[in-house]
């Protein structure tokens, strides 16, 4: 990873943090506290790969949030470890914080609903918008960059794994494109 790359993902993830640690503090401690209202330092490398995306789409607080999400568990999966909490009332794991794990890697892999609970917390209608950036018309799918991947098409539309393409995961951390030998690589091996 080059350091213009590196050093961008880094801000990116700390905001993504604080996204995380603001809504984790509101829902269990109550109050007012907005994740739309956290600051952050914009300091985005003009060479990374992932500022050219975000500015090429002027991409939504929500959009951002939700692109990051999906880069975490490849590059800091610890940052989702939170998510790992009990609802001790019910002895279980909270169900509104979605999420599932994979079979080698042991961390959270989040999925739609743990977008919905960062970006919506209980509100409905920010639910619904979460929603819409998975839908087929929402460049996310049209440049097959995310989507939300189901083992049981039975399933709520959020509770999809939310899976970014191998090809951007590389695109942002390495900075550059992938060749097209390594894409061929990488779809047999899905």
């Amino acid at each position: 990873m080059n350091h213009k790359t590196s050093t961008t993902l880094q801000q990116e993830f700390q905001w993504l943090g604080n996204i995380i640690n603001t809504r984790f503090q509101s829902y269990f401690q109550g109050g007012e506290m907005d994740i739309f209202d956290i600051e952050r330092v914009r300091r985005l490398g003009k060479d990374s790969y992932y500022t050219q995306l975000v500015q090429q789409h002027q991409m939504s607080f929500m959009e951002e949030a939700v692109l990051l999400l999906a880069l975490a568990p490849h590059v800091i999966p610890q940052i989702l470890d939170v998510f790992f909490i009990k609802n001790k009332t019910y002895d279980r794991d909270f169900s509104e914080f979605g999420g599932i794990t994979g079979t080698q890697h042991k961390g959270f892999l989040p999925t739609g609903e743990t977008a919905a609970f960062i970006l919506a917390g209980n509100d409905f209608n920010k639910r619904l918008e979460v929603q819409r950036l998975f839908n087929a018309e929402h460049f996310f799918a049209k440049e097959g960059i995310l989507h939300l991947e189901h083992k049981n098409s039975n399933e709520p539309l959020l509770s999809g794994q939310l899976v970014l393409s191998k090809e951007f995961i590389h695109y942002f951390t390495e900075g550059h494109r992938i060749t097209p030998n390594l894409v061929q690589i990488f779809q047999q091996n899905d």
